[in-house]
């Protein structure tokens, strides 16, 4: 038998419904997301290829790079949306939400970077045409969807520098190709003027350090969206509203109303609300 929980509590009414809105809302951003990043990728792939440009040389760019783990990060966690959509369950691994979170800094530092440093010496480059959606509007997208998505895992210093390995990575490539060995010899221009303004020793630990103020910035936000939405949950199950037992028995509700499809042995209850009140109480 499934027990059903009245609707007229504050507490089942948002409860209820948390899972719900939090699958349909991660699948609807995280779609976006990967319409985005495939945009990105593809647009410039017709454009290399009309131009008679070879394809290799689009990977140098951050942005392509930046917007194929974006797009990773979405493909992946989609089918958790759609499972939670079924089961009012939306959760997925921790490692999804550190891809997501590298990508989301990796699309964002693409913005910033054509707005400081391209802009100023190239504005075509920066803004121009189609660049203005790989620079500006496919960024944006996802930063916002980023937010939308991310309910669950607060951000560590450690887990923002972990995320940051693949700026770094293409950092150290970059000052090799272009500083150590040059256009001349074979290497890559100066895509990112990072030479233009002063010299490389000067503008590089810049660069490092506007991709950590830009990483701990997104980070911060993150965060505190969580523990809003979090405080927000914990607001239906003021003390003044329950008492134990009665926050037994809604406990025990929602968890049949989830876990419906399980055995009727087997209290399914998302861990995220089981953690929250453990916390509370």
């Amino acid at each position: 038998m499934i027990i059903r929980i009245e609707k007229s509590n504050k507490a089942n009414r948002y409860l209820i419904a948390l899972n719900d809105w939090r699958s349909v809302i991660a699948l609807a951003a995280c779609s976006v997301t990967l319409v985005c990043s495939l945009a990105a990728i593809g647009g410039s792939l017709v454009l290399y290829t009309r131009e008679g440009r070879p394809i290799p040389d689009l990977f140098k760019y951050f942005t392509t790079l930046s917007n194929t783990i974006t797009g990773l990060a979405s493909a992946f966690i989609i089918p958790y949306a759609v499972n939670g959509i079924r089961l009012k369950r939306f959760t997925y691994p921790k490692w999804m939400s550190m891809l997501h979170y590298a990508g989301t800094i990796c699309t964002t530092l693409t913005f910033v970077f054509a707005m400081c440093l391209i802009l100023p010496v190239d504005r075509k480059m920066a803004i121009g045409g189609y660049n203005f959606y790989l620079h500006v509007i496919c960024p944006l997208a996802v930063l916002l969807s980023f937010h939308m998505v991310e309910v669950k895992y607060h951000y560590s210093s450690r887990d923002t520098l972990i995320c940051l390995i693949p700026f770094f990575i293409y950092a150290v490539v970059y000052i090799v190709m272009v500083v150590f060995i040059g256009e001349a010899n074979g290497g890559w221009r100066d895509l990112y003027m990072l030479t233009v303004y002063v010299p490389v020793y000067v503008s590089a630990p810049g660069v490092i350090l506007l991709a950590l103020a830009v990483a701990f910035v997104i980070r911060k936000t993150s965060n505190t969206i969580i523990r809003k939405r979090q405080e927000y949950m914990l607001s239906a199950f003021d003390n003044k509203e329950f008492d134990p037992v009665e926050l037994k028995i809604e406990v025990f509700g929602l968890g049949r109303l989830y876990g419906h499809r399980d055995d009727e042995d087997d209290l399914t209850v998302p861990y995220d609300i089981l953690n929250a009140l453990a916390d509370k109480y």
